[in-house]
């Protein structure tokens, strides 16, 4: 379950633990109610193992989809935690 923060509570510990950065957004969100599945075939998820630095969203550079694995993860019948939003 995601855990929902007030922007005034950064930077918090949250920077040094990558799940935490995973598992968390601002409060604003909270109406979402949101759940996350996560998994990692590396280390990413291992204490302080993150990039710090302060970045223009504007001049971000464009993700490089080979740096990216595409995984099936199967996780069954989620129906009580779920619902289906259609667009």
């Amino acid at each position: 379950m995601v855990r929902y923060y007030h922007g005034h509570d950064l930077p918090g510990n949250g920077w040094a633990i990558p799940d935490l950065i995973t598992t968390t957004k601002l409060k604003k969100f909270a109406y979402q109610e949101e759940y996350r599945f996560a998994y990692t075939k590396t280390d990413a998820f291992k204490f302080e193992n993150v990039k710090v630095q302060l970045v223009d969203r504007k001049t971000r550079p464009a993700p490089k989809p080979n740096e990216h694995f595409h995984e099936t993860l199967h996780l069954g019948d989620l129906h009580d935690i779920c619902r289906i939003h259609v667009f």
